[in-house]
């Protein structure tokens, strides 16, 4: 989905600044959290019985905040190819429509998420700690993706929004008007929800607006399940304690560039390939798909490896521009699996 520039105006920066510094603590303090459980549980025996509780909720709510300043910035992934291939035109209205549906979803689930707080106020996990405080953040995050969601749509031109709106309008009335007028021939809710999914996928949806508008397609179909259903679903999703191993591996890759544990590990590489025809671009291929598997954090990889090899280049009068094009292209496609896609150049 190609979404509108970021706002400038100062409500949306503050907005913005909130959002960040939400989920930085969020996610430092799920960090201590963690590590404190583990440290008191290795070494004194006396594990934290609320810990993996507050962990995971604090996971669910710096996810969300997260989720709401890529938002802003513009840095959902989604799949272009399709939708760059359509006339201006026509490519300006399906972005319209996208940018709508991005902020209907995100405003579903804020609105879903906060009265499932409602709903289980006085209830608690099992350590004893109130079940709302999951749901609350999350709701709050949501909120923000909405306001973030709808200052994208609303910088777009007047017109490009008035025809998104009628383009929105008209596909719902026109699945309104075949479910009355011929309810038999109406598809299953599967299928349904398969064609919104990939008709919004391939029209540059992001692929995670993409995969939520599918699951509401489908209980907006089946008409008996209640929305909460998709707000506890969605956070289900992210209250799993495997999945704190995420900021962990990113603070492996922090870690590693602070400490200078990347740059040995490059002069080894180099030690080792350098000598080889095309060696300097032969060390970079090598450090990335290296790097890859240790750490979680591209930029931090861009940078241990650029700070050691771009230098290295200059040294041996080769273009400096194109060896960091060449690390960003390889830290791209190697975090994919695909290191044989950065070939070496004598």
């Amino acid at each position: 989905m190609r979404s509108a520039a970021p706002a400038t105006s100062w409500i949306m920066a503050a907005l913005l600044a909130i959002s960040d510094a939400v989920a930085a603590i969020m996610l430092a303090a799920d960090l201590l959290v963690v590590c404190a459980s583990v440290m008191l549980r290795y070494w004194f025996n006396a594990p934290v019985e609320w810990a993996d509780d507050v962990a995971r909720g604090l996971m669910v709510g710096s996810s969300f905040f997260g989720a709401a300043s890529a938002l802003a910035r513009s840095e959902n992934p989604g799949v272009h190819f399709f939708i760059d291939k359509l006339p201006a035109a026509l490519r300006a209205l399906v972005d319209s429509v996208g940018a709508l549906l991005m902020a209907l979803i995100a405003g579903y689930v804020a609105f879903n998420a906060l009265k499932l707080g409602g709903l289980t106020a006085g209830q608690t996990t099992g350590s004893g700690l109130p079940l709302e405080l999951t749901f609350y953040p999350m709701g709050v995050g949501a909120l923000f993706m909405t306001v973030f969601a709808l200052d994208i749509f609303r910088a777009r031109p007047v017109r490009d929004m008035t025809l998104g709106v009628i383009a929105t309008v008209l596909i719902a009335g026109l699945y309104l008007a075949w479910d009355y007028l011929a309810p038999s021939s109406v598809p299953s809710s599967g299928m349904l929800m398969l064609a919104g999914f990939f008709i919004t996928l391939f029209g540059g949806l992001p692929i995670g607006f993409a995969l939520a508008l599918a699951a509401l397609i489908f209980i907006w179909v089946e008409g008996t399940l209640p929305g909460v259903i998709f707000a506890q679903q969605m956070a289900r999703g992210i209250d799993n304690f495997v999945l704190l191993a995420i900021p962990f591996f990113i603070l492996v890759g922090y870690l590693m560039e602070a400490n200078g544990m990347s740059v040995r590990l490059i002069e080894l590489l180099q030690r080792a390939v350098g000598h080889m025809r095309g060696g300097l671009n032969v060390v970079m291929v090598t450090s990335m798909v290296l790097f890859s598997g240790i750490s979680g954090s591209k930029m931090a990889d861009v940078a241990a490896v650029g700070s050691v090899l771009i230098p290295a280049a200059r040294r041996t009068r080769q273009n400096p521009g194109s060896a960091a094009i060449s690390c960003c292209r390889c830290r791209k496609r190697t975090a994919c699996g695909c290191s044989c896609c950065c070939r070496s150049r004598s």
